[in-house]
């Protein structure tokens, strides 16, 4: 039998930046944010489902958002340079949780990633939409992930 857990982990590092950003083609100047997480207890597990719980500071409530894992390193101070080590942006569906917050379904294999520290947290572009970062903290970012232990 296998030993199923649920992990929370909150923002430990959040940076907003604005820059230039693409969306189908279109560029646009809007707002990009980055979080980092230290799932470092999940290392060595099998993430079965991870959900990345934000609150919104202003703006609607998003259908979609357009998500990157940070496949380096990136810097605080230089969040509008850090969009370079972004991958290729997925688009993921958002559900209204309560007032402000938002529920998003991300890929797995993108904590299990930043576990094993080959990924650096991920980024949202978002045109319209701002999400609280670590302060206050009854709003800040956070990450529920399920799974167990690899073998």
């Amino acid at each position: 039998m296998r030993l199923a857990a649920a992990l929370l982990f909150l923002a430990w590092r959040v940076n907003a930046a604005s820059a230039l950003l693409e969306t189908r083609g279109e560029a646009h100047v809007g707002q990009i944010h980055f979080f980092d997480f230290r799932p470092d207890s999940a290392r060595g597990w099998n993430v079965r489902r991870a959900s990345l719980l934000l609150h919104i500071q202003s703006g609607a409530v998003p259908k979609f958002v357009d998500l990157r894992a940070a496949g380096r390193k990136w810097n605080e101070s230089d969040a509008a340079g850090s969009v370079k080590g972004l991958e290729k942006r997925r688009r993921f569906r958002v559900t209204s949780v309560e007032k402000n917050w938002i529920r998003v379904e991300v890929d797995p294999k993108w904590i299990e990633r930043m576990a094993d520290g080959t990924a650096f947290g991920i980024a949202i572009e978002e045109k319209t939409t701002r999400f609280d970062g670590r302060r206050p903290v009854q709003s800040a970012p956070y990450l529920l992930v399920e799974g167990s232990p690899r073998r």
